[in-house]
């Protein structure tokens, strides 16, 4: 519901209102716009400010106050639409709602049938503050999540106050979009002749598509020149489409490799007909220039030896919602879950020398063959710029699809001995290698006063621990209190692991914990703030776990507020121009955006709240930067490092802490300590100035990094 404001000017192009914006300068720079102005500088980086200013030209308008999912007619009630998708068959809204007379309810609905779903509330003191010319308004969001196969389009939002009074929202109009494709190039190059065979599954169970768009795609494939068989769980001999050979799951593999061959002996001098194969369900609905695209960039790619797609849902009404946006190649996470999905393009050798599908494949959606393909090679790559289009599908397709690929996980992890749980999201898991030999870990505390805080950390550390080969390091920075003293004698006596340290100087928590380093004799380092709480049992044996794989650098945890709610789930760079956290303040059952929050997953850095560190490692990247990062930033900072160096920094919500943010170390509240922030800030952007700029691996470049929660720019505009 995105309605223009009375009074807007209309979009005559840039160069026009770069003129206006001179000699007309009132109609762009109002009281309004001057507040944003101001509240731009100083929190938002310059190139952050110059990029709005370039799209409030180019749209030939003022900028709004608030962005446009914003829902503010109504003058009692407002509403923010944060996110609202299906995934899995399963509809997430999530949502702010201001109400001056205090809200009642908050309900969904298609046409004139009410959807049975509860809403879940919670607390964001940053969007409280985002909309605190609202003081007389209520303020809370909203989570609501139940199965959903209503056409999308028909969804409704319902508001309703103490007084009883209604407001109406489209919320799935909203979120809808259009197809929105590369601009024609005026001098085209032809397209190159790459031998592909495309192969149609049912492997999902999906329902195929309508015969008109069925054969609009092999049009598309025809025009390329490329071969397409369907493959089918039954049903071997003429395909349903002219032309097309249908052949059954067993025959697949035959028809690949040869039916005359050995694969085994002989697929190393077998002459393949094809050099890539294209593997798409048979709901699958594709761009125009997709294919065009894909030849391009594979013969602009040679080393690229698996290609998967961006995906989203097509509506009844042939608009678009529900983008799955990718990140690149990310081991856990697709160890943990399979987020490329079905459709992916192969090289042709990579799959001859895998022996193609099994028949976990064939209830997996080709998961199976995903995690035998990480074996081989990690040149994965996404296919930029384009989305491809899947149907709506019925919530019992993605059940069996969940079963079948917990199924090829087992399968493919027990024989590594790997131990599996269940994970947090259904369809996913908790991959664990068994740890057989425990490396010392090594804690490291630095902290100043306030005992009854370390108190309560070291308590939760030595009763949640579960491992028995670990040691605490305690560094006591400018403590003055006798109490703080007489409890470190107290707890090393208690404790022969434990030892304490006194470093007085100006504070400096870089520092602090590379000194700490050197005390160390781990082989792994675990740095962890004096204002946790550790919550999981067994919270060292996970994290361990992973660095039995000697590509894991780090690995950081799930941090929660006091209220259940998400202080940390991994950090994106590039957030507000600089590098923030994602779901930030979300509840902390909810998983977000494709449920990340609750999936284990590779980041570009997490927290050093609580981040264990191979020990090698950090000696390697000269640990934290003491000189121009002594407070802020020196994580991120660290953990870039660590991902320059070749290592892979490991995210898990199955380890979980308390974070009883900066109550230690306080807030930023004087001169001098503004001063050392922005310095912090300026050194950080310009030391990572090209990794930012090139854009997070493991977010995506049509994702707004304006707030770290994962907004499409389609559906915003941003």
């Amino acid at each position: 519901m995105r309605t223009q404001k009375k009074g807007r000017l209309k979009d005559k192009g840039g160069l026009y209102w770069f003129w206006r914006l001179f000699i007309y300068p009132w109609k762009f720079f109002t009281l309004h716009n001057f507040r944003i102005l101001v509240k731009a500088i100083q929190r938002e980086p310059p190139s952050l400010i110059f990029e709005n200013l370039r799209l409030m030209l180019r749209r030939g308008q003022s900028q709004s106050a608030y962005p446009n999912k914003f829902i503010a007619e109504d003058p009692d009630l407002k509403v923010f639409l944060m996110d609202c998708r299906k995934e899995a068959g399963i509809l997430k809204v999530l949502i702010w709602v201001l109400a001056r007379k205090g809200l009642n309810c908050v309900s969904l609905s298609t046409g004139d049938k009410t959807l049975p779903v509860r809403p879940e509330s919670f607390i964001n003191p940053e969007l409280s503050a985002f909309f605190s010319a609202y003081n007389d308004f209520e303020q809370k969001g909203c989570v609501l999540q139940l199965p959903f196969n209503e056409p999308f389009e028909t969804l409704q939002l319902q508001l309703t106050d103490l007084n009883n009074h209604q407001f109406k929202v489209s919320i799935g109009a909203f979120f809808q979009y259009e197809e929105v494709e590369p601009e024609d190039d005026p001098n085209p190059k032809p397209n190159p002749e790459i031998r592909m065979l495309v192969v149609l599954h049912d492997w999902e169970r999906a329902k195929g598509l309508e015969k008109e768009r069925r054969e609009e795609n092999l049009r598309i494939f025809a025009k390329m020149g490329w071969e397409v068989i369907t493959c089918r769980e039954q049903g071997t001999g003429a395909s349903d489409a002219k032309g097309v050979k249908a052949i059954s799951y067993d025959e697949l593999n035959d028809e690949l490799l040869g039916t005359e061959l050995d694969h085994k002996k002989e697929v190393e001098s077998h002459d393949a007909k094809f050099d890539y194969l294209l593997l798409l369900s048979v709901d699958t609905i594709l761009p125009s220039q997709f294919c065009s695209s894909l030849a391009h960039f594979l013969e602009g790619n040679p080393k690229a030896d698996l290609l998967y797609f961006d995906e989203d849902i097509q509506s009844s009404n042939g608009k678009y919602h529900s983008p799955s946006l990718k990140p690149a190649l990310s081991p856990e996470y697709l160890a943990a879950d399979n987020y490329i999905g079905s459709n992916y393009c192969i090289k042709a050798d990579v799959g001859e020398k895998l022996g193609w599908f099994s028949t976990l494949d064939f209830r997996s959606g080709g998961y199976h063959f995903l995690l035998r393909a990480l074996d081989y090679t990690e040149n994965f790559a996404r296919l930029p710029d384009f989305r491809l289009h899947r149907q709506e599908q019925a919530t019992a397709c993605f059940t069996g699809m969940e079963v079948g690929e917990i199924q090829a996980r087992t399968e493919y992890f027990s024989k590594k001995g790997f131990a599996l749980k269940p994970g947090l999201v259904p369809g996913t898991s908790e991959v664990l290698r068994l740890i057989h030999e425990e490396p010392l870990v090594s804690i490291i505390i630095p902290f100043k006063d306030q005992q009854k805080l370390l108190e309560q950390s070291l308590n939760s550390v030595f009763s949640k621990t579960q491992y028995a080969n670990f040691e605490v390091i305690l560094i006591s920075n400018n403590s003055r209190e006798e109490r703080t003293y007489e409890y470190l004698e107290e707890i090393t006596q208690q404790y022969p692991n434990v030892r304490w340290y006194r470093r007085d100087h100006v504070f400096n928590y870089s520092q602090l914990n590379n000194w700490g380093a050197q005390q160390a004799n781990g082989a792994l380092l675990l740095l962890l703030n004096n204002d946790v709480e550790v919550i999981t049992r067994g919270w060292i044996t996970k994290m361990v776990s992973y660095f039995l794989n000697e590509r894991v650098g780090a690995v950081g945890t799930k941090l929660l507020y006091p209220d259940h709610t998400v202080q940390h789930a991994g950090i994106v760079t590039g957030i507000g121009g600089i590098a923030g956290h994602i779901h930030k303040h979300y509840p902390g059952y909810f998983g977000g955006y494709n449920g990340r929050a609750n999936k284990v997953q590779n980041m570009s850095a997490c927290t050093a709240a609580c981040l264990m560190i191979r020990h090698s490692v950090f000696d390697k990247v000269e640990g934290l930067n003491e000189k121009h990062l002594p407070v802020a930033f020196n994580d991120v900072d660290l953990c870039l490092k660590i991902h320059a160096a070749g290592y892979r920094i490991v995210y898990t919500p199955f380890v979980k802490l308390f974070h009883f943010e900066s109550i230690s170390r306080g807030a930023e509240d004087t001169p001098e300590k503004r001063k050392r922030a922005k310095r912090e800030v300026r050194f950080f952007r310009k030391q990572w100035k090209d990794f930012i700029k090139k854009g997070d691996p493991y977010y995506h470049p049509d994702l707004s990094k304006r707030m770290g929660h994962f907004e499409d720019k389609r559906i915003f505009g941003i």
